[in-house]
């Protein structure tokens, strides 16, 4: 927002207008929306598009081929937008329209990173995780910040209880714990044998309950 021969004008995003009590109008095709107004008045709107870098997508495809598992686009671009350049460059798995990202908390091991990551997911934040040395940082959107630091200073204390190499089991003895009242949380994750674990956690003071319930299934599995 500026001052511009003597009148105010507006150039910005969606939410801009709406914080000034417009209502932007024009959806045409995948680039990006900047939105136009002058003293108070809602003009029109400006569509661009970047285009992905050349060799991009054959970046992409050669992090996929060296074992990355996990490829996530991030932007503050519209959906419509990030969607068309994720579908371009191969990528399946895209957050848009963010509002800037901020560090809320630090962990030393994936798996409780995941974790947490997990549980935030459960109310409605969004995390991303970033290995930094030997720890593991996790951001949160700006706005959500003071939300999720709420959510994980009150987590719950988890303990690991099993891990399986096989889904269908592990989502069966989950099934079975919650089914006897006891909450369970499970987090895939990468071994060095380019396989996948699935960790099983229950609450600290149910971990005996928890456990009893599995060696009782095991035990009538071998019967």
């Amino acid at each position: 927002v500026a001052i511009v021969s003597g009148q105010r004008v507006a150039v910005g995003n969606q939410r801009l207008m709406h914080a000034l009590g417009l209502q932007p109008k024009g959806v045409f095709g995948a680039g990006t929306l900047v939105h136009v107004a002058r003293e108070g008045r809602y003009l029109g709107c400006i569509e661009i598009a970047d285009r992905p870098k050349p060799g991009a997508a054959a970046a992409v495809q050669d992090l996929r081929e060296s074992g990355v598992q996990r490829i996530v686009m991030l932007t503050g671009d519209r959906k419509a937008a990030a969607d068309a350049a994720a579908k371009e460059l191969g990528v399946t798995e895209v957050l848009s329209e963010l509002k800037g990202w901020a560090k809320v908390h630090t962990v030393q091991t994936p798996d409780m990173a995941e974790l947490i990551e997990k549980q935030l997911g459960k109310e409605g934040v969004k995390a991303i995780i970033e290995r930094q040395q030997d720890n593991y940082v996790i951001y949160v959107e700006g706005p959500n910040c003071e939300n999720a630091k709420t959510i994980i200073s009150q987590q719950k204390s988890w303990k690991l209880l099993a891990t399986y190499t096989d889904n269908i089991e592990a989502q069966y003895a989950a099934g079975l714990l919650e089914n006897s009242g006891i909450e369970t949380v499970t987090v895939f994750r990468d071994d060095i044998r380019l396989m996948v674990d699935i960790d099983l956690y229950v609450e600290e003071f149910q971990l005996d309950k928890a456990a009893e319930i599995l060696k009782t299934i095991l035990t009538a599995d071998n019967e």
